[in-house]
């Protein structure tokens, strides 16, 4: 039944703060981070999530999956030289 729920009816409220307290408990898990910053971009929140993924890179600068998702989100909020 969960996977036919539409993303409007999603917790986003509740998973930001989530991460949030993540990041509070553990401010060096870089997952925490780019999570976070994956769903605010999600949201539109593309500044805010950028930076959370870029901060989730400089705490993990080998990631490539951090890296390929942070090209993709720059790329959907038109930031093509960034990207």
């Amino acid at each position: 039944m969960a996977l036919t729920r539409g993303w409007h009816e999603w917790d986003w409220d509740g998973a930001e703060r989530e991460f949030d307290r993540a990041i509070e408990l553990r401010p060096g898990y870089a997952m925490a981070h780019f999570f976070r910053g994956h769903l605010l971009v999600m949201r539109g929140q593309f500044d805010e999530g950028l930076a959370a993924i870029r901060q989730a890179l400089e705490l993990d600068p080998l990631s490539s999956a951090f890296s390929a998702v942070l090209g993709w989100h720059l790329y959907h909020a038109r930031r093509y030289d960034e990207a």
